[in-house]
């Protein structure tokens, strides 16, 4: 299959469903069969959370296949071990790590709508060490986001990641993780007699920074415990500007953010019985600026606990857990 982004190849799969709003590049939304809006979909980079905290939901439209290395799809609730995010279930997309002696790759494709896209990517590893890094910038004319429309709605994006692994021993792992794009999306918006609608409209531009950095330390103390400390960043600015927008009905500017600090402990007691035990800490930024403002921090604080038990030969997993947050605005919560 020759996929440019994660919807193309999401879209392959029974039972998931995509929603976009367009040409590539448009924002997109994913549901699995259990969930009744995307929000209720738990979706993390590398086990690193990066829903949204002020829509609660995450825009797959410039996730890349390019640094992917699989998918691995939870079609069912998870809000135990990971929050109330989870309550359809979990996508978490696996990058690539570099292996083996070091290699450079540059390729250059072009085609219809005038997409062009020229990638390169430099990658390696040892016992000792891991490194890859992959770089593209993608454009596509696309067309018009208004289905009534003829005005062309085009796509920009440029994208570096970097992804270290470190093993200095054999009990001690760390790991690196840097990611960065910039989407430019015309879209169609407008007003006419005071009214937001959808419209062809020539100047409507919006502009996405993206931003995920996370660290991880993985401990093994011994044969059946393993740790895992785990700190990241997520930080968005999205900006919609038109120069015609003159009362800012629909030209915004939203920065939203988190920050993570989780330390899980594996325990594992049996070759068929898996116990976690973690906690968490989460801080949220949500600010907006538009024809409203806010300013919002919240802070939640978690432990959770997890068990899972295989049986007949993994034809049948008993899947069990409790979680207590402590959360800043909707206060003391248990979740089974």
């Amino acid at each position: 299959m020759n996929a440019h982004f994660v919807t193309e190849v999401l879209r392959t799969i029974p039972g998931i469903y995509v929603k976009q709003l367009g040409s590539p590049g448009k924002q997109a939304s994913v549901f699995l069969k259990t969930s009744t809006k995307s929000g209720d979909l738990l979706v993390m980079i590398d086990g690193i959370k990066v829903n949204s905290p002020t829509t609660g939901d995450f825009d797959f439209s410039s996730l890349s296949v390019d640094e992917i290395e699989r998918i691995e799809i939870i079609n069912e609730p998870q809000s135990t071990l990971y929050g109330s995010e989870a309550m359809a279930g979990v996508i978490n997309i696996i990058t690539k790590k570099g292996k083996g002696k070091p290699r450079m790759n540059f390729s250059l494709e072009g085609g219809s709508y005038g997409t062009y896209k020229p990638a390169f990517n430099l990658s390696g590893g040892t016992e000792k060490i891991d490194y890859r890094v992959t770089t593209f910038y993608y454009k596509n004319d696309g067309f018009s986001a208004y289905k009534d429309g003829d005005e062309k709605d085009g796509y920009k994006n440029a994208f570096i990641s970097g992804k270290f692994g470190f093993r200095p021993c054999g009990k001690l792992e760390l790991e690196f993780l840097g990611r960065y794009y910039y989407a430019r999306n015309e879209i169609d918006f407008g007003t006419e007699d005071g009214l937001s609608i959808y419209k062809d409209d020539p100047d409507c531009i919006q502009r996405n920074y993206h931003l995920l950095i996370s660290g991880k330390l993985k401990l093994y103390l011994t044969s059946n415990w393993k740790q895992i400390l785990t700190v990241s960043k997520v930080r968005n600015l999205i900006k919609t500007s038109d120069p015609d927008d003159v009362f800012k009905w629909y030209s915004s500017k939203i920065v939203p953010a988190i920050y993570i600090l989780d330390w899980q402990h594996n325990l594992f007691l049996s070759k068929n019985f898996i116990f976690i035990i973690g906690t968490e800490y989460r801080k949220e930024k949500g600010k907006y600026e538009g024809s409203t403002t806010y300013d919002e921090d919240i802070e939640n604080k978690a432990i959770y606990m997890n068990s899972k038990i295989k049986l007949l030969n993994n034809n049948l997993i008993l899947n069990g857990g409790i979680r207590y947050d402590n959360h800043q605005t909707f206060g003391k919560k248990n979740n089974l």
